[in-house]
C-alpha cells in the first residue's frame, strides 16, 4: 500500500517522505502503514476510536487521538484510511476545509471506497454545491492518472482534495502493480 502511494505520488512529482501522515485505524493494516511511514521519516497521527489500539499506537512511539479538530488539518498531507468502514467524514472535511491546509491527499488500504465513500459522494455532488457550516461548497472534479482531484474555494482560500485511486485501494489501483489489479478484481 505504502508503495504503490510512493508511485502514485511519483507520477504527481511529489515524495512521500516527510510528510505529515493521518493514519485512520491502528488494526493490523493501519500499524503497518504507520511503521513504515515512520520508517519514511513522517511524522505520524494516528486517528483510531478503541482507547486500547490508540495506546498501542501511542506505546509504538506514535501520537494518537480520538477525534480532529481545525488545528489537525493545519499540517497534514496525506490520510490514510485503514478501517474498512467509512473512516473520513463529513465532520472531517469540514474540519479540512476551516484549516489552513490547501491541499489533502486521501489514500484507501481497504475495500472499494468504504474508507472515503462518505466525502467522495459530497465532492461528486453532479454539480450540486454540497453544505459545509450551512455554506454551500462547490466541488470542480478532474480525473487525473494518479486518480481524482477535486479543487474548490472555501472562505475565499483554494481548497484541494486529491484521492489515489479514486478512493479505491492503491494497491489495486495501477495496472503493472504487484497486487490484483482493480479491472481484474472487478471481474
Amino acid at each position: 500500500i505504502v508503495e504503490e502511494s510512493s508511485l502514485l505520488l511519483y507520477s504527481m512529482n511529489r515524495v512521500l517522505d516527510l510528510q505529515r501522515v493521518l493514519v485512520i485505524g491502528y488494526g493490523v493494516i493501519g500499524r503497518a502503514i504507520s511503521e513504515v511511514m515512520r520508517r519514511k521519516r513522517c511524522e505520524v497521527v494516528v486517528l483510531d476510536k478503541q482507547p486500547k489500539l490508540r495506546q498501542v499506537a501511542q506505546e509504538d512511539g506514535l501520537a494518537a487521538v480520538a477525534d480532529l479538530n481545525v488545528s489537525d488539518f493545519d499540517r497534514v498531507q496525506l490520510v490514510f484510511g485503514a478501517t474498512g468502514s467509512c473512516s473520513f467524514t463529513g465532520e472531517h472535511l469540514a474540519a479540512f476545509l476551516r484549516s489552513a491546509s490547501d491541499e489533502l491527499i486521501l489514500i484507501s488500504a481497504s475495500s472499494g471506497q468504504a474508507e472515503f465513500g462518505e466525502t467522495l459522494s459530497t465532492l461528486s455532488s453532479d454539480g450540486r454545491p454540497g453544505l459545509i457550516d450551512d455554506s454551500p461548497v462547490h466541488w470542480e472534479r478532474a480525473q487525473c492518472p494518479y486518480g481524482s482531484r477535486w479543487t474548490s474555494s472555501y472562505a475565499q482560500r483554494p481548497k484541494g482534495i486529491i484521492a489515489l485511486a479514486n478512493g479505491y485501494p492503491v494497491n489495486f489501483f495501477r495496472r503493472d502493480s504487484e497486487s490484483l489489479p482493480q479491472c481484474v478484481a472487478d471481474l
